[in-house]
């Protein structure tokens, strides 16, 4: 017989009876298991979860499947009953009991899904996040919860490229996502988030980048050397963005390597501007050509 859960809700949910055919499948290779974490798994259904059992053999817990949801480190696991459940606290230390009934598996959803609001007013960061916390409301307290019609922030955004910083030091695509993840800050949290800048925030510059990029060593025109074109990117961000003269790449390199400054011959080389970062992917070729360019002897 389904519960009343299978039919409120389009995602799957497992009482005993699913449980026992979950069983038979893998025995038959239809879902793969895995004996050293315990997980149940098929892509095609997109089911992964654990199935828990005692850590010690002195546990009288009958077999009897009367699934419960524990929580132990942050991730949730399912057990074959209370019994087996308590059992395993004794031995694992932080293992807290959840509720009654398999865990509710929280499915991805893209980074970009809009915000989603409850008809209390309550609002979630997308529709993913909020499938999971409907869940566990019904499971501990069998109320259900119902999406709104209408949610503030979820003015859908274009995705071109022109950077802006908030005053936390992170980077949004543009100034729309920036105005939506202000909302939903505020909304769900009640944190103040200002638009620090036009443009990638200094710290996050070179997040993203190859490992070419992370493993040049830079000597700049004030004499300071940088591990890599990244680091003197941020520095010079810094120095610009508070009015400091920037300095110039001179050559690749320790600043130790040469006598004085005067004596490289290693043409001008500016930072890049803000908005051709995002253009550059970490497998981009430009950063080999660049270093081997024949314009630079020095390199």
């Amino acid at each position: 017989m389904l519960t009343v859960e299978c039919k409120m809700r389009e995602i799957i949910y497992f009482n005993t009876l699913m449980l026992s055919v979950i069983f038979l499948a893998t025995a038959v290779g239809l879902v793969g298991w895995d004996p050293k974490s315990g997980r149940f798994s098929n892509a095609q259904l997109s089911m992964d979860f654990p199935l828990a059992d005692e850590t010690d053999e002195r546990c009288l817990c009958s077999k009897h499947l009367q699934p419960v949801c524990g929580k132990h480190r942050g991730q949730s696991y399912v057990y074959r009953n209370l019994c087996t459940l308590a059992c395993n606290q004794k031995h694992l230390d932080g293992l807290l009991y959840s509720y009654d009934g398999f865990c509710c598996q929280e499915r991805p959803c893209a980074v970009n899904a809009l915000p989603v609001c409850d008809l209390r007013g309550r609002i979630y960061r997308n529709q993913c996040h909020f499938e999971n916390k409907q869940c566990i409301v019904w499971k501990k307290h069998r109320q259900i919860i119902k999406k709104a019609n209408v949610c503030p922030c979820s003015k859908p955004c274009p995705y071109y490229a022109q950077p802006v910083c908030d005053s936390y030091g992170k980077t949004h695509k543009n100034r729309c996502l920036f105005k939506r993840e202000q909302c939903y800050l505020k909304l769900a949290y009640g944190v103040e988030v200002a638009l620090k800048q036009e443009g990638p925030c200094c710290v996050t510059r070179c997040h993203g980048r190859s490992s070419q990029q992370q493993d040049i060593i830079i000597c700049d025109s004030k004499g300071r050397t940088h591990r890599s074109l990244c680091d003197f990117d941020k520095m010079w961000c810094q120095e610009r963005r508070h009015g400091i003269p920037t300095a110039r790449i001179m050559h690749k390199g320790s600043c130790r390597n040469v006598t004085s400054a005067k004596e490289i011959r290693t043409p001008f080389i500016a930072p890049f501007p803000d908005a051709f970062w995002p253009a550059l992917s970490a497998d981009s070729s430009f950063w080999s050509k660049l270093i081997n360019h024949q314009l630079y002897p020095h390199w």
